[in-house]
């Protein structure tokens, strides 16, 4: 009895395992089988590049080529004539006056060179002339004016060698330079005698009288007279500058007070610039405008300038330019 009822027993439980086991099969789903792919590597890959724009390069340019250096040739000038001039100025100023011929008309004067040992002053003046040029040979005057240096000089005679060409001159004593100014009149002072001032007080200046036909002076030009006019100045030694100042100061002029005398100068404004004596002979530069009223004022004017000069003891020719031409050229271009 035992053993029918273990048996029993035994085999509930086979039969319920084997209920329970299929009821499981039912209700739980059959395993699912994955696969998993292996993924590759994610790379990133740029995108393609656009193709460079393409610039064709600049051509070069060859470096310009500086033009080539102008070269020239150099030598010394030849000097016919060497004049020493006495400037009337204060302080004294003396200059050597040289005058020659260029070969051609390429050459110029380059540069005048001046040393002085003791009393005799040597010099070089050079000349140059460009190398590529076809120059005419033609023989070209010059007159070339080089300073002389007589600063603190004492008195005495002095020589000048210019190339080779020999001239002497006596340089004068220095003149007393002009008293100071006086001071102010808020600083009291004793009295001083007045200076003695030497040197010439009266010059004369030159009118025409037209139309006198030479009764009251030099007859000049359309039948007229050259008529001397004596005017006071401040005394001085250069007497021949101060005269052609006071002539040169009546511009806008055209008579002499009440005279009638005619100015020929009087509607030009010049004044004057370089004055040498030498020798007896006067050079006078003039610079400014100057104008003539008809053909007639061509002599008068000239013969006006030219007897300023000529009044003097010490003057016996004269060569006036005015702009750097000479008076005769200069009045042809205007009358």
């Amino acid at each position: 009895m035992k053993k029918l009822l273990t048996l029993s027993i035994i085999s509930f439980i086979l039969f319920f395992n084997a209920g329970c086991s299929a009821s499981l099969s039912e209700v739980l789903p059959e395993p699912i089988q994955a696969t998993f792919l292996a993924q590759p590597a994610v790379t990133t890959t740029p995108p393609p590049t656009q193709p460079a724009e393409f610039t064709p390069p600049t051509p070069t340019q060859p470096p310009a080529a500086n033009p080539p250096a102008e070269e020239y040739g150099y030598g010394e000038a030849m000097v016919e004539n060497l004049e020493i001039h006495l400037l009337e100025s204060f302080p004294i100023q003396m200059q050597a006056v040289t005058r020659g011929s260029l070969p051609n008309n390429c050459t110029t004067i380059e540069q005048a060179q001046v040393n002085r040992t003791g009393n005799t002053f040597q010099g070089r003046l050079t000349t140059r002339w460009p190398l590529d040029v076809a120059c005419a040979q033609a023989l070209v005057p010059y007159e070339h004016i080089i300073p002389l240096d007589t600063t603190g000089l004492p008195p005495g005679d002095y020589t000048v060698m210019i190339n080779g060409v020999t001239a002497s001159f006596t340089l004068p004593a220095a003149q007393p330079a002009p008293p100071p100014a006086a001071p102010p009149v808020d600083e009291p002072t004793p009295p001083t005698p007045a200076p003695i001032r030497s040197g010439i007080s009266r010059v004369q200046i030159y009118l025409v009288a037209l139309n006198d036909n030479g009764q009251s002076g030099p007859k000049i030009g359309c039948d007229d007279s050259l008529v001397a006019v004596e005017r006071e100045i401040t005394p001085t030694i250069a007497p021949l500058r101060a005269a052609l100042n006071e002539l040169l100061s009546l511009k806008q002029q055209q008579y002499y007070g009440q005279s009638g005398l005619y100015n020929a100068l009087y509607q030009s404004d010049l004044q004057a610039g370089d004055i040498t004596i030498y020798n007896g002979h006067a050079t006078i530069h003039l610079f400014g405008q100057y104008t003539l009223n008809g053909a007639c004022d061509v002599p008068r004017f000239k013969a006006q300038l030219e007897a300023i000069a000529l009044q003097f003891s010490t003057v016996n020719t004269v060569m006036i330019f005015i702009n750097g031409q000479a008076l005769e050229e200069a009045l042809s271009q205007s009358g």
